[in-house]
């Protein structure tokens, strides 16, 4: 099975999503979901990193999305936020598990 692991680009360590969606949610200043991840990310952006696409690849297939649905607008603006985020503070691996 296949899955995704985000490591800390500071230290190397290997931080689970929850705590990943714990800090982000500080990070953009809105209120963290014990039961979901903001905005779904590990849901859409974790599919994408478990299938071997980069943040930048993802950044992409965001924006080619958002052109053919411009009415969702705020919904990608808080996907791009996210994959900022993750790009910034995160190198991402997809492994077998």
């Amino acid at each position: 099975m296949r899955s995704f692991q985000l490591s800390r680009k500071t230290d190397g360590n290997i931080i689970p999503p929850q705590i990943v969606d714990n800090e982000l949610c500080q990070y953009l200043g809105v209120p963290a979901d014990t039961d979901n991840y903001y905005c779904g990310w590990y849901d859409s952006i974790g599919w994408g990193l478990t299938c071997g696409s980069s943040f930048q690849d993802l950044r992409e297939s965001a924006g080619k999305k958002l052109e053919r649905q411009p009415e969702r607008a705020e919904y990608f603006g808080k996907i791009f936020q996210i994959l900022d985020y993750l790009d910034e503070n995160f190198t991402a691996n997809a492994v077998e598990e």
